[in-house]
């Protein structure tokens, strides 16, 4: 394997790892914990730092992870058939999302719930669910702890079927991304779902373009400098987590992996 290819395949695992890191100290204070932070820890001014750390790398996290996840199924989508891809793709991943979520599902009514009495959370979870068809109610719609997983076959998906038209898809997926940000999507399920489409599709149909941004040249200043303009456009008009944001912290994570891989491996 030459440097070049191997550079590559390190900066692509360091981001990832760095992605399934930032997911798994999101969910140790957030959602739901947030409240009892003050008291969880050395004080208030602590939690408060550690929640706006994570709040800080919301454009980071799930977009960085979808677009990496994007790039690694180019080429299922793009050159193999169906017949090598439509079990590893789709159909396990479905699988694991409704076994995990069906076992997660059942340990909370059968110990949790047993044991105290009651529901233990109202949140809208297929985990919290009082019955089998909440539960596969809201799996259905993506409102579970493993959304992910439903949204990476669904994803490849529909990118395999509309592999000609990724223009017309991708257009598709920017407005699901504002319908999502401007909650004229209901809950957070299908929002998850519709928000970050885009960035599988930039990954699986534009990686090439989103690397050469990345890298520290001159007429990449150009780019950049519209990409924060428009980002600072939506941050005035509410949208704080927008397309063009995510899009930056993307790229600035890419330079960043292909930084410390060069320096650090």
């Amino acid at each position: 394997m030459n440097q070049t290819k191997s550079d590559q395949i390190l900066w692509v695992d360091t981001l990832k790892g760095a992605c399934i890191l930032l997911v798994v100290l999101y969910h140790t204070v957030l959602p739901g914990f947030e409240g009892t932070m003050k008291y969880l820890s050395a004080g208030w001014i602590p939690a408060e730092i550690w929640i706006q750390f994570n709040t800080v790398l919301s454009p980071l996290r799930m977009p960085a992870f979808f677009f990496v996840s994007g790039l690694l199924a180019t080429n299922g989508i793009l050159n193999r058939p169906w017949k090598q891809v439509f079990t590893s793709r789709i159909t396990n991943l479905f699988y694991l999302y409704i076994l995990w979520g069906f076992i997660q599902w059942w340990s909370i009514i059968g110990i949790s719930t047993e044991i105290t009495g009651q529901r233990i959370s109202q949140n809208l979870n297929a985990a919290y669910a009082g019955s089998l068809f909440e539960f596969l109610k809201l799996t259905f719609m993506a409102m579970s702890t493993s959304w992910y997983l439903y949204g990476l076959g669904l994803y490849f998906l529909c990118a395999k079927v509309f592999r000609q038209y990724k223009l017309a898809l991708v257009a598709v997926a920017i407005l699901l991304n504002y319908l999502a940000a401007e909650k004229v999507i209901p809950f957070w399920g299908p929002q998850s779902l519709a928000q970050y489409f885009v960035f599988f599709l930039l990954g699986a149909f534009w990686s090439q373009t989103m690397l050469r941004l990345s890298e520290w040249r001159r007429e990449n200043l150009m780019p950049w400098a519209l990409l924060a303009a428009a980002a600072g456009i939506h941050v005035l008009f509410g949208l704080d987590k927008s397309l063009f944001l995510c899009v930056l912290a993307v790229l600035f994570s890419i330079a960043a992996c292909r930084w410390l891989n060069q320096h650090f491996s």
